[in-house]
């Protein structure tokens, strides 16, 4: 019996895994391939909105180096179907033509920019030097300063109380007038 030695069988096995390898290779390689590789394609983005959200705004308006209007809102959000901007949290300084603040404060506004209006609702309060107001809902037009609402309003003053329906302040020039849509009721204090 001859006996192979250790080097001649490491020599054979090295040999015959040299040819085995190409063999299994060629053998397994669909088994454990990879997918083909696509080719990238540009797909179009979704289009993008002009609508946006923001919390805590803050706004300033200057008009002949004077400002006009302070505002800031606890959050803002518009959506690019209409001209409108949704603000909750109001609260605002305006300034008429004689330098008096008006203060107003509002659970939310909507400001509608193609009727350069602004809506504000839920518990408005209106302060200024002269008065204290409140109502459920305001429309005030910037371009002409102008404040009024056909809702319930009460407003008060040191001695003296008045509720009515309808209000009109006109900012230009201070006019106030109480009750174009119904009964005004005062008391004197």
């Amino acid at each position: 019996m001859k006996f192979i030695s250790q080097r001649t069988l490491l020599l054979g096995l090295c040999g015959l895994s040299l040819l085995l390898i190409p063999l299994l290779h060629r053998l397994l390689a669909p088994i454990f391939r990879a997918p083909p590789i696509q080719p990238l394609t540009a797909s179009q983005p979704a289009s993008p909105t002009s609508g946006f959200i923001m919390d805590t705004l803050s706004f300033i308006q200057f008009q002949n180096e004077r400002q006009e209007v302070f505002l800031s809102a606890r959050r803002a959000t518009s959506e690019d179907t209409d001209n409108r901007i949704l603000l909750t949290g109001i609260a605002a300084k305006l300034y008429d033509s004689k330098g008096k603040t008006v203060r107003i404060q509002s659970g939310e506004a909507v400001y509608d920019n193609s009727r350069e209006e602004i809506t504000l609702r839920k518990s408005v309060r209106i302060t200024t030097d002269d008065f204290t107001g409140t109502t459920d809902e305001l429309h005030y037009y910037p371009e002409v300063k102008l404040a009024e609402t056909s809702d319930k309003i009460e407003l008060s003053r040191s001695g003296l109380r008045i509720t009515g329906t309808g209000f009109n302040y006109d900012m230009k020039t201070s006019e106030l007038l109480i009750g174009g849509h119904g009964r005004v009721h005062c008391v004197l204090d």
